[in-house]
């Protein structure tokens, strides 16, 4: 428990502006992370971190598009007592899925739906899913 709260204060102090909460998942869950939010996966062998959506070209609700277009998500993860390493992920271009330290994570979905609008950095949430990697 030590470890994964002074990995959450380094991801905090490396830049995110919310207070940094984490959520316990089992091996094959999806959950979901708000940006700043760290999840501790199993036994906390492996964190993942969600700091931001670093692009969103996904198509409005609104509007009917010939491509569906594409978010990039910046996670960050930590294993065995390392140190945070970053990992982008994407919903509809490739990378979708990594593999880290024994482990498959995919970014299933980005929320809330774009409108016309844009959306407020902190208002998105993100959905994963981790995999023992076999």
């Amino acid at each position: 428990m030590r470890l994964l709260t002074a990995i959450a204060i380094a991801l905090c102090a490396s830049g995110c502006s919310h207070p940094v909460a984490t959520v316990h998942v089992d091996v094959g869950a999806t959950f979901r992370l708000a940006p700043g939010e760290v999840a501790a996966v199993g036994d906390e062998a492996l964190l993942i971190g969600f700091r931001e959506v670093l692009g969103d070209s996904r198509c409005p609700i609104t509007v009917v598009c010939v491509w569906q277009g594409d978010a990039e998500v910046l996670m960050q993860t930590a294993s065995g007592g390392d140190g945070w390493s970053p990992t982008t992920l994407h919903t509809g271009v490739e990378p979708r899925t990594r593999g880290v330290d024994g482990f498959l994570i995919t970014l299933v979905q980005v929320e809330p739906a774009p409108l016309e609008t844009p959306i407020d950095p902190g208002d998105y949430r993100i959905t994963v899913t981790v995999e023992e990697d076999s």
